[in-house]
């Protein structure tokens, strides 16, 4: 069964932050998740739908406030790793840059399956910075460089498949 977490959000965007800004989910479990119907949120503001999109095990997907992949990346100053899924929601509201923000995903029967949330105290956008979550998602505050915290899909699956084989050689 998969695991959705958050591992990152690029909640400071340079200038207008309502179409540059962005959050990304990992799959750390062993398997694939079909995300049709599946609905984002923050704190207050009405759920926005995902999008037909399936996230592989251990695939991250980048998902944008509105901004298409190459304005991402360009207002960002970063390029999102090759093998990252992209998509837009375009009614998902901009995060907060100071204080405090929630974020919430529910699956297709709406039921929230992850939260989380983050503190920053950013303030201005020069330059822009994204708040890293952690590899186990959760909450977080710490700057990190854009796209920074998005792991390779090979190397997440490798590792998983070595984590495997170890444990099958203790039985």
């Amino acid at each position: 069964m998969g695991a959705i977490v958050a591992t990152e959000v690029g909640n400071n965007a340079p200038g207008t932050d309502s179409d540059n800004e962005y959050v990304v989910i990992l799959n750390t479990g062993a398997s694939s998740i079909d995300l049709t119907d599946y609905d984002i949120a923050d704190a207050g503001l009405s759920w926005d739908a995902i999008g037909s999109i399936t996230i592989g095990a251990g695939q991250s997907l980048v998902i944008s406030t509105g901004a298409n992949q190459a304005t991402l990346e360009s207002e960002w100053g970063q390029s999102i790793p090759g093998g990252t899924l992209f998509t837009i929601v375009s009614g998902l509201a901009a995060f907060n840059n100071t204080g405090t923000e929630e974020i919430y995903l529910r699956d297709e029967t709406d039921t929230t399956i992850y939260s989380f949330t983050f503190t920053t105290t950013l303030g201005d956008d020069s330059p822009p910075t994204a708040v890293g979550l952690g590899p186990n998602g959760g909450t977080g505050g710490a700057s990190v460089t854009p796209f920074s915290t998005i792991p390779e899909p090979t190397i997440a699956l490798l590792g998983g498949l070595g984590l495997f084989g170890l444990l099958r050689r203790r039985r």
